[in-house]
């Protein structure tokens, strides 16, 4: 949410995304979507997924954040922000491409920058470094067409020549991440030993809780 809200701050002041009280609205929207975006995960995330298609649950994450977001509990809260529709548009099966939309979900969302960042921070890592301001100083958001045939356009983010570097800085630093942590033995480990243990919780004691393959964990 934090990341989304100094990527919109920095869109503003170098004018991508213009001003006025459309823009208000769309940001306020923004910033909940970031918050909202990831309600959808399982306990142990990426872990939850694979024991879920391993008990044929096809629903996927995204399903699920968009189902939660549209509960009574939680779509209260935005409807009576008047922000209901706005947020649900980003996680919509039929979502707009837009400049906010870009912030959410894109190849460099806040997302992205974000767990980047905080997954190096608390690893201890020296190396996968990301020069914010400046990879901000450089990013546009513009229309780019992904369809020349048909002529369509969506919009995405373009980077000034002098941010070339900090965009190689971003590829590395999402490669590296998969050598130095996602990929490293002791996440192997640990991640093997929290689907064994799953299981075999859902094999002894999944009747007793009515946990079922149609509702998997939740």
């Amino acid at each position: 949410m934090q990341m989304a809200r100094r990527m919109l701050t920095t869109f503003e002041r170098s004018g991508t995304i213009n001003s006025g009280t459309d823009h208000e609205i769309k940001c306020q929207a923004t910033i909940v979507a970031a918050l909202l975006h990831d309600v959808g995960h399982g306990p142990y995330s990426h872990v939850f997924e694979e024991l879920c298609d391993e008990f044929g649950v096809v629903k996927e994450h995204e399903q699920w954040t968009l189902d939660i977001i549209e509960s009574d509990e939680i779509a209260s809260i935005l409807k009576d922000a008047d922000l209901f529709e706005e947020v649900r548009c980003f996680f919509a099966s039929e979502k707009l491409f837009t400049p906010y939309s870009a912030i959410i979900s894109s190849q460099m969302d806040c997302d992205r920058l974000d767990f980047l960042c905080r997954y190096r921070y608390f690893c201890g890592l020296q190396s996968s470094f990301i020069d914010l301001e400046w990879l901000f100083d450089s990013l546009l958001i513009e229309p780019v067409v992904i369809d020349t045939k048909n002529n369509i356009e969506k919009y995405s983010f373009v980077v000034h020549p002098k941010g070339l570097r900090v965009v190689e800085e971003f590829v590395i630093a999402y490669l590296k991440m998969y050598a130095d942590v996602y990929f490293h033995k002791t996440t192997r480990g640990v991640q093997h030993m929290v689907t064994t243990a799953i299981k075999a919780a859902v094999k002894n004691f999944g009747e007793n809780y009515g946990i079922t393959k149609s509702f998997a964990f939740f």
